[in-house]
């Protein structure tokens, strides 16, 4: 099985979907750019599943339905957290 790291950029929203091939593991979120982006290790030619991420800004409420934690950016004076989604 062949496996590639992929790049996502991502929205500073709510919630928001992306699509990954099924196996995908999130390695890191950075900021590139001025963008957040997610680096996911996968494998290219596995089927393709939908992915729900939610974003919340320090000092939101937190659903504790989003308790899968991807990682963490600071896009100008804000800090933004990443979780996997319902």
């Amino acid at each position: 099985m062949h496996k590639t790291i992929w790049k996502f950029p991502l929205n500073v929203m709510p919630s928001q979907w992306i699509t990954v091939p099924s196996d995908s593991k999130a390695l890191s979120i950075d900021v590139q750019s001025g963008v957040p982006c997610l680096w996911m290790l996968l494998d290219p030619n596995a089927p393709t599943t939908a992915r729900k991420i939610h974003c919340f800004g320090t000092g939101q409420d937190v659903d504790a339905a989003h308790d899968q934690f991807i990682g963490t950016v600071l896009v100008g004076p804000y800090v933004w957290h990443y979780f996997w989604g319902e």
